[in-house]
């Protein structure tokens, strides 16, 4: 925040374009999901009140003898089918769209943590950057300084081999979690592509 710089400035573009991608997919499939359930709920409600009609119908019948009492028998029967037929399908909806569509929110969040994951190490490393820059620039006035003792001097260099190590840790760290994620992420890409279209 001091520089003026933000950890986005060194990273990647194509990361970047993908990271922004991932954040509003999460968003469109959550979405996507919460609508599937309630297209199961309804779906779930439209045959109980299907099955509750031919219950109705039913006692409806009992009342009158003749053709209309046959009449609505049959109707009741009727209902009790298509009620049948509408919770299964709800079922296999539930099963087949909301189920996977929820699997796959929930891979989406693990993919964003990983990126989470990396955007910490790229900011743990920016930061120790920014230390042994800071370091290095007062051990540079400090060896200007005429008459200063060796001891101060040796200091800021043990100092700045310090900011070094812990530079090149971060960077390692960081180098590491981005080797894993182009792999993961272009794999993710994929499968995610033919999953999406298969339940589709």
């Amino acid at each position: 925040m001091v520089s003026g710089r933000s950890d986005d400035a060194m990273e990647d573009a194509e990361y970047i374009r993908v990271r922004d991608y991932i954040n509003n997919l999460e968003g469109h499939l959550v979405e996507a999901h919460r609508q599937a359930g309630r297209l199961v709920r309804k779906e779930v409600q439209l045959s109980s009140a299907l099955a509750e009609f031919g219950i109705a119908a039913e006692h409806l019948g009992k009342l009158d003898d003749g053709l209309v009492r046959g009449t609505f028998d049959v109707l009741c029967a009727r209902s009790g089918q298509i009620a049948t037929a509408s919770k299964s399908r709800a079922d296999a909806m539930a099963v087949s769209f909301e189920a996977p569509l929820k699997e796959s929110a929930r891979t989406i969040k693990g993919v964003q943590t990983a990126m989470a994951d990396r955007a910490a190490a790229l900011s743990t490393f920016a930061q120790a950057k920014s230390e042994l820059d800071g370091r290095k620039v007062r051990l540079a006035k400090l060896r200007g300084t005429p008459g200063l003792k060796e001891e101060k001097i040796s200091d800021a260099e043990r100092d700045v081999a310090e900011g070094e190590a812990r530079q090149h840790e971060a960077r390692i760290a960081y180098d590491t979690i981005v080797a894993r994620m182009t792999e993961e992420l272009n794999r993710f890409q994929k499968e995610r592509a033919a999953e999406m279209s298969q339940l589709l």
